[in-house]
């Protein structure tokens, strides 16, 4: 007779990749994976036509904002500056660890080549260049109303994927998400703490950058 995992590994199982049910490139990735057809594969265009139009509103945000100077008289005094930028640390080392999961389910899957290239590639590239461009782009509001709707602006660009994807016909079949995940997790839910701590140590790297240029302005 087969043994049963008890409730609470099961539980425990089942959060080790709770990020990624309402992920759409995972929606995507699970519907490839069950159907590897024209089906399963404009699924995966539909997406990656998002992210692109998602880099291109990135773009437009970085061209605006390299058209100021950043405001370190404000960044040295209130400190409006250092909490927005902490909040939007964690977001992007979120972003970061949600990537990293995401790789974990394309190596679970299928279709691993076409995944790697029209989900995680983008999805990987989108949050690096929004970790370089957040933090110069916040240190250029010219005053903390600014400076908050610079955060706010930037975390709906980071989550604009989740909101068009997630809405009407787009919105992802849960009970294929699940049964994908639950595949994902029985085989990588071991390399789980790997992958957080290389994406922790890629999330730092890529704020050195802003880090030098914040120091180069104050000094």
């Amino acid at each position: 007779m087969p043994s049963v995992a008890p409730a609470g590994a099961r539980a425990r199982g089942a959060d080790a990749f709770s990020d990624l049910r309402d992920d759409p490139q995972t929606a995507a990735l699970a519907v490839l994976d069950r159907e590897p057809n024209v089906h399963g594969a404009g699924r995966v265009l539909v997406v990656a036509c998002v992210m692109a139009a998602q880099g291109c509103f990135l773009g437009s945000l970085w061209e605006e904002a390299l058209e100021r100077p950043i405001s370190y008289q404000l960044l040295c005094g209130p400190g409006v500056h250092f909490v927005a930028s902490m909040v939007f640390i964690g977001l992007m080392q979120m972003e970061l660890w949600q990537c990293g999961h995401l790789f974990l389910a394309v190596s679970s899957s299928r279709c691993k080549c076409t995944a790697f290239l029209f989900l995680l590639v983008p999805k990987l590239g989108l949050a690096c260049a929004e970790m370089l461009m957040g933090l110069p782009f916040l240190w250029r509001a010219q005053g903390a109303s600014e400076l908050v709707l610079n955060l706010l602006l930037l975390t709906f660009v980071a989550r604009l994927d989740d909101h068009v994807l997630n809405a009407g016909v787009f919105k992802p079949d849960p009970a294929i998400g699940s049964a994908f995940l639950d595949q994902v997790t029985k085989e990588k839910r071991s390399s789980r703490r790997y992958c957080n701590g290389f994406m922790t140590l890629l999330g730092c790297t890529l704020f050195i950058p802003s880090l030098v240029s914040l120091y180069n302005v104050c000094s």
